[in-house]
């Protein structure tokens, strides 16, 4: 009994310790588990695939709940035509399909799978929108950019056709990552059919260009298309103008509606890989292993003297051993009541790794050689990812040397959390992109102080590093580790402002009327309407305090080819709303900052913004270039002074004027999108206005992706509780670890005083920790300046999300003022 106190009392703090990193380790094991649950969410949104058979079939509405979607798509193919024939079953066109629909009155987006050469499947919206990049890609779709050829089949008759090669320039890539339930069925058919993205902005344009397409696809020879709407889709109404439209060419339409069941089947199919689960389990425990081999190395000196007194008193000394494994098992089983089967059995198989390590392997020594190649390795890492992310953030280019290779710093680091699923890997990946420059610099400047304290010429600064250099290193691994991965859904959240078209909220589009047969367009009707709701939304959003930025439309840049016109490119034109807007936004976004530096240049000097490949379509000479603006029919020629840019704007367009040199030729321009920045007031606004305008104001916001992540994390006591209990833990933990080194230097203190130095000095070397403190306040800022937008309504969800990020700014703290208070 007498012993058994002995040992309570000498590894009461290494006892501890274990319970607190046996803990830990099920706190994330507990989030990260549900983090990966395959949820949908409600979505509001009908999908819909139409197709053709030659016979009939005998169920024309398929509600399809299973990943077997048959449809299938060819290249690009357009008939000019007079009368289509229907020759090449089961093609058909697109024109046709169009009549019929607008018969049914389906006034939702249509979009139509086609192969682009190399690139594979892409996805066409019927009328789609010449802003934005050139591609959008949802989700952990992956697209390179670059050039990549194909070829148009253009038929005139059946019988006449021409191949028309095609280079498909891929140079800007918008990435959804945060993904609405809406949206999960349109990712789930691009998947099944193996579509790569949806065209946009240039890359549309030159499809239709290549193809003498109009961007409604009228001539387009397609097998199926998808619609998608807001709202539900008559299914029975839509059947019967299809079958109406088709029947006299023998096609009989089959209506495939995309259930939940497809959705989930196709995005998350069910597997099971014991491997895999082994793998995620040891990702999730591996940052554990420093701090239990620290503790355990703490220890080695008391053990020694215990291990001696037994033998003395005729004891087996492996009492010791079984008493450890006790305490220890006793808190790994408790808390693996809340862990599932596979990461049970992995716990268990480290901990009995580690405890045979232990007992066979305490001869083994790390040597100072392997010490001095790691702490170096560290700091030439370190050195480098800060150095390289530090220039790319700083930077005023868009995409350099510096962004590939802070790429792959990122991916290299956060490699490891790859085998812990996609949305995990992609959330925390974000973060650690997004604040490559503080972490990387907080761990190079602790390491760079630990090397000079260790070797400084004063003996109690060389005695305090070399007893809390195994502590930094066990905090930089631990800490980060979980701070960084338990933050990252907050951090998410801010990152979908600042990864969004530079910088905004929301990013609205004003629709212009919809074209009727017989009724005349009056572009001078269409503009004074256009304005009327221009001027209420800038209203709404100034007097709820947002800022915006606006992109006009001032028409098409076209060439006359006989009594044709063949469209050239797409023009744009921007004015000082949006270069005060891109001012504001620079701090938040990176695109923004040199948007607005290239914009200041163009306004400036009066100039439009161009590219080499339209300029070797229009006529210039020296900085002039002439182009015919088309606008409703109306077309008028002006002559643009242009600087060529290497550098492609966010929101795509062939050439891109200041308004007030299009004023100043009396072009007429449109409002087409705004670049909204604002928080739930201003969205709500927004929304009102489209109510009052329906079908002529769209917008997409961060809202879907903030209710997204809120759903996943609040609301649910088994992510809410380890994600709070983490916090605490961490805490502790660096509490019980300052007191454990602080009682060494304890017992140096009395040494240093006794041969007359001052004790007080050990202190000094703590600073080295709080570099490690200070990598979360950039991440509190930009968390609390999310909160303040209001798309988190509750106080309480708010405070459990960012709990992580308090416990990485105070487990530093706490473990110098406990190692203090020891001193003390």
């Amino acid at each position: 009994m007498k012993f058994l106190k002995w040992y309570l009392k000498v590894f009461a703090s290494f006892l501890f310790l274990l319970l607190l990193i046996s803990t830990l380790p099920v706190a994330t094991v507990s989030v990260l588990t549900h983090m990966n649950e395959r949820t949908l969410g409600k979505s509001t949104a009908s999908y819909v695939y139409v197709t053709f058979y030659t016979r009939p079939v005998k169920a024309p509405v398929v509600y399809l709940n299973s990943p077997d979607l048959p449809y299938g798509y060819g290249g690009i193919k357009s008939y000019l035509g007079e009368s289509y024939s229907y020759w090449y079953k089961p093609e058909f066109l697109m024109k046709d399909a169009e009549r019929a629909l607008a018969r049914a009155e389906y006034n939702g987006s249509i979009y139509v799978p086609v192969e682009v050469g190399s690139l594979g499947g892409v996805l066409l919206p019927v009328n789609g929108s010449p802003l934005g990049p050139d591609c959008i890609i949802l989700g952990n779709q992956s697209l390179k950019i670059g050039n990549y050829t194909y070829l148009s089949k253009v038929h005139y008759s059946d019988d006449n056709f021409k191949f028309v090669r095609g280079v498909a320039e891929i140079d800007s890539i918008r990435r959804i990552s945060n993904l609405s339930p809406d949206l999960l069925p349109l990712i789930a058919f691009m998947k099944s059919g193996n579509v790569t993205c949806i065209a946009s902005g240039g890359f549309y344009g030159s499809i239709l260009r290549n193809a003498n397409l109009s961007p409604t696809l009228d001539h387009l020879v397609t097998e199926g298309f998808l619609l998608v709407s807001p709202n539900n889709i008559n299914t029975s109404l839509l059947y019967k103008t299809l079958y109406d439209e088709f029947i006299p060419h023998s096609y009989y339409p089959v209506l495939y509606v995309l259930e939940p069941g497809f959705v989930k089947d196709v995005l998350y199919p069910e597997r099971t890989n014991y491997w895999a689960d082994f793998l995620k389990a040891l990702v999730v425990l591996l940052p554990a292993l420093p701090l239990i081999g620290l503790a355990m190395a703490r220890e080695g000196r008391e053990e020694e003297k215990l291990r001696n007194l037994l033998e003395v008193a005729g004891g087996n000394p492996i009492i010791l051993d079984l008493l450890t494994l006790f305490f220890v098992g006793t808190s790994v089983l408790i808390s693996l009541i809340f862990v599932p089967g596979v990461y049970s059995a992995t716990m268990m198989a480290l901990l009995a790794g580690i405890f045979a390590f232990r007992y066979y392997g305490r001869g083994l020594r790390v040597s100072s050689r392997m010490k001095k190649l790691i702490l170096w390795s560290s700091i030439l890492t370190s050195a480098f990812a800060f150095i390289v992310s530090s220039v790319y953030w700083s930077s005023f280019v868009p995409y350099d040397w510096s962004a590939e290779l802070t790429e792959y710093a990122t991916f290299i680091l956060v490699f490891p959390f790859k085998a812990l699923g996609e949305y995990v890997f992609g959330i925390v990946g974000a973060t650690v992109f997004g604040y490559l420059p503080w972490l990387a610099g907080a761990i190079l400047s602790s390491l760079l102080f630990m090397v000079y304290f260790s070797r400084s010429g004063r003996p109690t600064w060389r005695a305090t590093a070399r007893a809390t250099s195994s502590t930094l290193a066990v905090m930089i691994v631990f800490a980060l580790f979980s701070g960084v991965a338990f933050s990252s859904p907050v951090m998410s959240l801010y990152q979908s402002v600042t990864n969004m078209n530079i910088g905004s909220t929301a990013i609205v589009h004003l629709v212009e009327p919809p074209f009727k047969m017989g009724a005349p367009r009056n572009l001078t009707g269409i503009y004074h309407e256009q304005m009327k709701i221009y001027a209420e939304l800038t209203q709404v959003i100034t007097q709820n305090g947002g800022r915006y930025g606006t992109l006009w439309n001032p028409g098409l840049v076209v060439k006359k080819a006989g009594m044709t016109r063949v469209m050239l490119g797409y023009a744009y034109a921007y004015d000082e709303s949006l270069i005060d807007y891109l001012r504001s936004a620079r701090s938040r976004c990176r695109d923004a900052r040199w948007t607005y530096a290239l914009l200041m240049n163009s306004y400036r000097s009066k100039k439009a913004i161009t590219y080499g490949y339209f300029l070797r379509r229009v006529q210039h000479n020296g900085e002039e270039m002439r182009v015919t603006l088309s606008n409703e029919g109306e077309e008028k020629d002006i002559t643009l002074r242009y600087m060529e840019s290497k550098v492609y704007l966010p929101f795509g367009g062939d050439v891109t004027i200041p308004l007030n040199v299009l004023s100043s030729q009396n072009i007429t321009a449109l409002p087409g999108a705004m670049f909204v920045y604002g928080g739930k007031n201003v969205l709500n606004a927004i929304k009102q206005i489209q109510k009052e305008h329906p079908g002529r104001v769209v917008y997409k916001s961060v809202e879907y992706g903030t209710e997204d992540v809120v759903s996943r994390f609040i609301g649910k006591r088994n992510i809410e509780i380890p994600m709070v209990a983490s916090t605490v833990l961490v805490v502790l933990i660096g509490i019980a670890l300052g007191i454990r080194d602080g009682r060494e230097l304890k017992r140096k203190k009395s040494l240093f005083q006794a041969v007359g130095l001052d004790g007080n000095e050990l202190t000094a070397p703590l600073v080295s920790f709080l570099p490690l403190s200070l990598v979360a306040a950039p991440m509190l800022r930009d968390a609390y300046e999310f909160y303040s937008l209001g798309f988190i309504s509750s106080p309480l969800s708010f405070a459990i999300l960012v709990a992580p990020l308090v416990g990485v700014v105070l487990a530093p703290v706490l473990y110098i003022w406990s190692l203090w208070r020891c001193l003390k």
